[in-house]
């Protein structure tokens, strides 16, 4: 199954995650940071620029706001839970700027999310992998570190 373009581009926010933790494969804790930061990704520049390229901001614009939406209605603040999650992980200690490539894997349990956020979008019909099928998957297992903290 294919993914979203928002999906592609909590992918990239999740790299960012991923680099500035130092650790070296992508885990379903960078994918929840990315996922719950989609207001500040959804800037009118930004949405001008994609606008330009005969993007269709406002979809995008919404399907990136899912989790923050989701989050917000719940009464918890996406900022705070980034935080407590991103404490939960804690740093590591990959060295990124001596890998001689710029490819990123995913841990096995992120492979595990992305299978589940691919049946949760087929269920529903969806033509691709969208950020609410992730977020789905992300929140799926109730003992992950994720939902740890939400609790």
């Amino acid at each position: 199954m294919t993914l979203s373009l928002s999906v592609q581009v909590v992918w990239r926010m999740a790299v960012k995650e991923l680099i500035a933790s130092r650790h070296e494969k992508i885990e379903p804790e960078h994918l929840f940071e990315a996922a719950t930061r989609g207001k500040d990704f959804t800037g009118e520049k930004a949405l001008e620029e994609l606008r330009a390229q005969g993007v269709d901001v406002e979809t995008l614009a919404a399907e990136l706001r899912t989790g923050s939406d989701a989050l917000e209605k719940a009464g918890l603040s996406p900022a705070k839970l980034r935080r407590a999650v991103r404490d939960k992980l804690g740093a590591g200690t990959f060295d990124w700027a001596s890998k001689s490539d710029d490819v990123v894997h995913r841990s096995d349990r992120t492979k595990k999310v992305f299978a589940e956020a691919e049946k949760f979008s087929a269920a529903l019909k969806e033509p691709s992998v969208t950020v609410r099928a992730l977020f789905a998957a992300l929140l799926a297992d109730d003992t992950s570190p994720v939902c740890t903290v939400i609790r």
